[in-house]
């Protein structure tokens, strides 16, 4: 390349030699109103030369970077064999590479033509748009890893990323959503264990916060720094007992309160909170206020099933009714754990745009989704299909901002259901 650059600069150079290299040669003098001081403004030989140079350091520069170009990804293996390789060999490879099998991966590219307008272009196939967003998405690669990868530029990664994210958040709409939107049938879940069965029968998700670094710019990092001083997105989700998002509101600042974001969520219609119908409710934390459809449980008693490991379950009704309580609601706890885990992005937010981040988050909760419905034996969520009753896990970089005086407010019919659960829970 600097070779190529130098007989370009050279002949170039040779030239310049056929330009008069006398200032004065080109100065009006017809003018008598003008005078030049000749010793004062003309440039020497070296100082014109020097200026030639530049000129031609330039003009070279744009001759090979937009005319004369030279492919820098010049494998003979391009980005499509590389792919179809993953997902016509080993179904492994595909896995560790995308975070889902074959058959998920040709499913969803199908989904994302036919119903949210992917295409191919002229160049690139969607399926390998849909291998470059993955690949970004599963393995936290930067785009030159993937430029190297797909054999494409920095800007064909970038653009294809972005179409493949836009559809993924287009997808938001119609897969956060409970299954039975009616909740007329009690969970699996619950139906199967004693331990909930039917103190819990009306329940029919849990939800909580989480936080999710990201990068900011410095004029607006107070509002995103969480309690663990790191800058975060307050992510509220909730599930239902398969593992499954059914409401995500990602781009909360992180020192933003767990409780306001429920109340924001829950009050503005725009968002599509899957609210519970009469008599059913959702599980949430204690930092969440006791309303009607929202069951927390008693303050100022254990909670944590880690404590209850250290020290038994508890004789304490209360103490009783929060371990079953923790137990049950640790299902959005491990919806959270498998879903960063699959995602390595999470861990790592690349510095795009505030809103890109977002989407990030909200695609992610999207494919966590889609591969839950199309492959129930994905590996990612087997540690813990039936053992939700593992101490739960550390939520790294949380700080978790809980406030529950936002709004004071004891609703009188879930103390009753509250306390008619405990009741029924009786000598566990």
């Amino acid at each position: 390349m600097m070779n190529r650059q130098g007989n370009v600069a050279a002949h170039m150079l040779a030239k310049w030699g056929d330009i008069p290299m006398d200032y004065n040669d080109h100065i009006d003098n017809s003018d008598e109103d003008h005078s030049y001081d000749v010793e004062n403004d003309e440039y020497d030989d070296e100082e014109l030369y020097d200026l030639a140079v530049a000129g031609c350091h330039v003009a070279v520069t744009y001759y090979m970077k937009y005319i004369d170009k030279q492919p820098c990804r010049d494998s003979e293996q391009t980005g499509y064999i590389w792919l179809m390789d993953c997902l016509t060999g080993n179904e492994t490879k595909c896995y560790e590479m995308f975070r889902m099998k074959p058959h998920v991966f040709l499913q969803l590219c199908n989904v994302l033509q036919h119903t949210y307008g992917l295409q191919h272009t002229r160049h690139i196939r969607l399926e390998e748009s849909v291998g470059i967003c993955l690949m970004i998405l599963g393995q936290g690669a930067c785009y030159r890893m993937v430029q190297e990868r797909f054999q494409h530029s920095g800007e064909t990664i970038h653009r294809h990323f972005h179409r493949v994210l836009k559809r993924l958040n287009m997808m938001s709409m119609d897969i956060f959503k409970p299954s039975d939107p009616t909740f007329s049938v009690v969970p699996r879940h619950i139906q199967k264990n004693s331990l909930y069965m039917p103190h819990f029968q009306d329940c029919i998700g849990a939800i909580d916060g989480t936080h999710i670094q990201v990068v900011v710019g410095d004029d607006k990092k107070a509002a995103y720094y969480n309690r663990k001083g790191v800058t975060s997105f307050n992510v509220m989700a909730a599930c239902d007992f398969d593992l499954l998002f059914t409401f995500v509101m990602a781009g909360w600042e992180g020192a933003a309160h767990d409780t306001r974001i429920f109340l924001d969520a829950i009050r503005r219609q725009s968002v599509n909170f899957p609210k519970p119908p009469p008599g059913k409710y959702y599980l949430v934390d204690a930092g969440y206020p006791l309303r009607k459809g929202y069951l927390p449980p008693y303050k100022g008693q254990r909670y944590h099933l880690s404590d209850f490991q250290r020290a038994g379950r508890g004789n304490h009704i209360e103490e009783r009714f929060n371990y079953v309580h923790s137990s049950l609601r640790s299902a959005i706890e491990r919806t959270f754990g498998v879903w960063k885990n699959k995602w390595k992005i999470l861990k790592q937010m690349p510095p795009y745009d505030i809103k890109h981040q977002r989407n990030i988050i909200v695609a992610t909760c999207v494919l966590h989704n889609f591969i839950r419905k199309h492959d129930r034996e994905d590996e990612g969520f087997n540690w813990d299909e039936h053992d939700l009753d593992r101490p739960r896990s550390n939520r790294s970089g949380e700080g978790s901002s809980r406030q529950a005086n936002v709004e004071n407010i004891q609703d009188e019919e879930m103390k009753f259901v509250r306390d008619k659960i405990a009741r029924s829970i009786g000598g566990l």
